[in-house]
C-alpha cells in the first residue's frame, strides 16, 4: 500500500516554455548542405498565461537574462538550445547527459531538457496542431495567413508542453530526469530508505549487469508465416519478483537451495548453449552456444540466479564448475509500487487521460534503471574565456572543444563531493537481478517457441508461439502481428509483412499515424529512416545511400551538419564467438 507519508515537494517555481520554428527540415537542403535557419521564438509562461513571441535568439537571450527564470524545452539540449549557444553563461556548469544539454544559464535564468524528464515525443499527449512543414519555407511564410498559421502552431505546442508539465509538477514534484523522481517518488511513498553502494561493491558486481537481448535467428527476406508478441510491460512485472537488496554481498563456497539461487551473483565456467550473456574485450554482447560447431568449449560467465535457475530448468549448461557466489541476504519486492502505477494507468485510460497514462507508464519503467547508475560516467563541463580558462584548468578540467569563441571544458575525471547526488551509487546488483530475470524471462519464451527468427528483449517472432501464454496482465504475452514475409538485415533493422492488414487500404492509410509502422510493414531502422522496400534491399546485400534531412546538432559542433551514411546488412550470429 502507498504510504501515507508526504511528498518532500516543494512549493513549485513558476516556470516558462520556449520552442523555436526553423526552415523546414528536407533532404533538398541537405543536398545543398544547407542548415535550417530559426525565425521565430515562442515562450510561454504557465502561471501568467504570458505568451511573447521573438524574432532571433538574442531578443530570446535578453529577454531572460535578468528574468531568473526558469525555463525548459522539449529536446532543447540537441535542438533550440544550440541556436542559443553564443548567449549561454561562461564559468557556469553545464550539465550534459548522453551529449544532450540538460541545464544550462543564460543570466540569471536556467534553461533545462523537459525531454530528461517525459521522455516521449510531445504528439503522445495529443492537443498538437497538425501543419504542413512546407509553409516554414522563406517565401511561403512571408504571406501573413501562413504565418498567422506558423504562429498558432508555434503558441500550441508551447501551451501543450506547458500544460503537461504542470500536470506532472503538481503530481509527482519538479526533478532533473525521470528515473530520479522515480527513485524519489518509491521512496517517499513507499517508507523507503535510497540505497547507498560503496564504489568497490559497485564495481565488483557491475558485470553482472546487462541490457536487453536483442537477436537475429535469420537473416535476408523470406516469405513465411509467423507471429510477432510482445510481453505486458516486461520490466514492471520483474519488479514485481524479489530482487537482491543489500548493498553488500556475503561469498558463499556453495550455491543455496534453489528458492534463494536468486538472491545471488555467480561466477563460473560452464558450456552454455546460449542462455547465459557473455561480453568480449571491446563490450560487444553475446550469447554464445559453446556446443555448436565443431569445437566445444567453456568459458567465464557472470550471471544472475534468475538466468542460472533458467539454465538449470531448461538444461542448456553443462560442464559446469563454479568460480564465486555473491549471497544477498536481504530482498526487495516492488509490487506495490508497480500495482499502484498500473492501476492508476488502468483509471487513467479509462478516463481518457492522456498525460497521466504517459506518466504512469514512465514510473512504471524507469525506476530500475536508477539502480545500475554509474556516476563515474558523469563528468563536470564548462564554458571557459580566455580570461578564465587558466582558473579552470588548475581546478583539474581540460581541453574539450571549442565552443564559438570561447572553450568548452570538461573535467578529467569524476571529483564529485560524496555529498553530490550524482556521486551517489544506489545498488547495481538489484539492476542485475532485474534485468537478469527479463532475459530469463525471454530465454524460456523462446525455447517454448519453433522457428525462431527474431527476438528484442520484450518481443518474439516465430513460426509457432502457441506455446505462450497469452493475456492482460503484466507478464504475459499478446500478439502483436500475424505476418507472411520478413526482411531482416540485423538488429534493429527489419520489415514484417502484416496480413491481416488489407492491402488495398495501403495507399489510403499511409497519411493515418502508425507508431512503428509504414504501410502494411512493421519496421525498424535504428538511427535512419528507411522504407520497406530500402529495408528489404538491405537484407538482400545491396547497400543504402541514406541522407537524413534533419541535421546531428552537438555540443561538439559550433554549426550542425547533415551526417550521410552507407547503410547495409549488419546481421552477426551472436551465438557464434571464438
Amino acid at each position: 500500500m502507498i504510504s501515507a507519508k508526504k511528498s518532500r515537494k516543494s512549493r513549485i517555481k513558476s516556470f516558462w516554455v520556449l520552442d523555436v520554428e526553423t526552415d523546414p527540415f528536407s533532404i533538398e537542403r541537405n543536398k545543398r548542405d544547407e542548415i535550417p535557419r530559426p525565425f521565430i521564438w515562442g515562450a510561454y509562461h504557465h502561471a501568467t498565461q504570458e505568451y511573447i513571441e521573438f524574432a532571433d535568439a538574442v531578443a530570446v537571450a535578453e529577454f531572460f537574462r535578468d528574468r531568473n527564470a526558469l525555463v525548459y524545452a522539449h529536446n532543447g539540449g540537441r535542438f533550440d538550445y544550440m541556436y542559443l549557444r553564443e548567449h549561454l553563461n561562461s564559468d557556469d556548469p553545464l550539465l550534459v547527459i548522453s551529449g544532450r544539454i540538460s541545464k544550462c544559464r543564460i543570466g540569471s535564468s536556467e534553461f533545462r531538457d523537459s525531454i530528461n524528464l517525459l521522455p516521449v515525443s510531445l504528439d503522445t499527449f495529443g492537443g498538437k496542431k497538425k501543419i504542413d512543414y512546407a509553409l516554414m519555407e522563406p517565401h511561403r511564410r512571408c504571406d501573413p495567413n501562413v504565418m498567422s498559421e506558423i504562429k498558432s502552431y508555434l503558441r500550441q505546442d508551447c501551451l501543450t508542453l506547458a500544460e503537461n508539465l504542470q500536470a506532472y509538477f503538481d503530481e509527482y514534484g519538479r526533478n532533473l530526469t525521470q528515473a530520479s523522481a522515480s527513485m524519489r517518488y518509491w521512496c517517499e511513498h513507499f517508507d523507503q530508505e535510497s540505497p547507498r553502494q560503496s564504489k568497490s561493491d559497485f564495481d565488483r558486481y557491475k558485470p553482472y549487469y546487462y541490457g536487453g537481448r536483442v537477436q537475429c535467428f535469420v537473416d535476408g527476406v523470406k516469405s513465411q508465416n509467423f507471429s510477432m508478441m510482445d510481453i505486458n510491460s516486461a520490466y514492471p512485472n520483474a519488479m514485481k519478483q524479489r530482487h537482491m537488496f543489500s548493498t553488500q554481498g556475503v561469498l558463499r563456497q556453495h550455491l543455496p537451495p534453489g528458492d534463494q539461487l536468486f538472491q545471488c551473483l555467480i561466477k563460473l565456467d560452464c558450456s552454455s548453449r546460449g542462455v547465459f550473456p557473455w561480453r568480449d574485450e571491446e563490450g560487444a554482447l553475446y550469447f554464445p552456444d559453446d556446443e555448436g560447431g565443431r569445437r566445444k568449449r567453456t568459458r567465464e560467465y557472470c550471471v544472475t540466479g534468475w538466468e542460472f535457475l533458467t539454465a538449470l530448468a531448461t538444461d542448456n549448461i553443462s560442464h559446469i564448475h563454479i568460480k564465486e557466489i555473491h549471497y544477498f541476504p536481504e530482498t526487495v519486492c516492488f509490487e506495490d509500487y508497480v500495482n499502484y502505477f498500473y492501476e492508476k494507468r488502468l483509471d487513467a485510460k479509462a478516463r481518457k487521460n492522456i498525460a497521466q497514462d504517459v506518466f504512469c507508464r514512465l514510473f512504471m519503467n524507469s525506476l530500475y534503471g536508477k539502480f545500475g547508475q554509474d556516476p563515474d560516467n558523469h563528468r563536470d563541463y564548462v564554458i571557459a574565456s580566455d580570461d578564465s580558462i587558466a582558473v579552470w584548468k588548475a581546478k583539474g578540467y581540460k581541453d574539450y572543444k571549442a565552443w564559438d569563441d570561447r572553450y568548452l571544458l570538461r573535467a578529467d575525471k569524476n571529483e564529485l563531493h560524496e555529498d553530490d547526488p550524482r556521486r551517489r551509487y544506489y545498488n547495481v546488483a538489484t539492476a542485475a537481478s532485474i534485468t537478469g530475470f527479463v532475459r530469463a524471462q525471454l530465454y524460456r519464451a523462446a525455447n517454448e517457441c519453433s522457428g525462431l527468427i527474431y527476438c528484442d528483449t520484450d518481443s518474439i517472432a516465430a513460426r509457432d508461439t502457441s506455446a505462450l501464454k497469452q493475456g492482460d496482465g503484466l507478464g504475459e504475452w499478446k500478439k502483436e502481428l500475424d505476418c507472411d514475409f520478413y526482411a531482416i538485415g540485423g538488429k534493429k533493422l527489419y520489415a514484417m509483412r502484416d496480413i491481416k492488414r488489407d492491402w488495398l487500404l495501403a495507399e489510403a492509410e499511409k497519411s493515418r499515424i502508425y507508431p512503428g509502422f509504414e504501410g502494411w510493414y512493421k519496421t525498424a531502422c535504428k538511427g535512419v529512416d528507411l522504407t520497406p522496400d530500402q529495408i528489404i534491399q538491405v537484407a538482400q546485400g545491396e547497400t543504402i545511400e541514406y541522407m537524413p534531412d534533419v541535421p546531428t546538432y552537438s555540443i561538439t559542433r559550433e554549426i550542425p551538419r547533415y551526417i550521410n551514411r552507407n547503410v547495409m546488412k549488419t546481421f552477426k550470429d551472436i551465438s557464434r564467438v571464438s
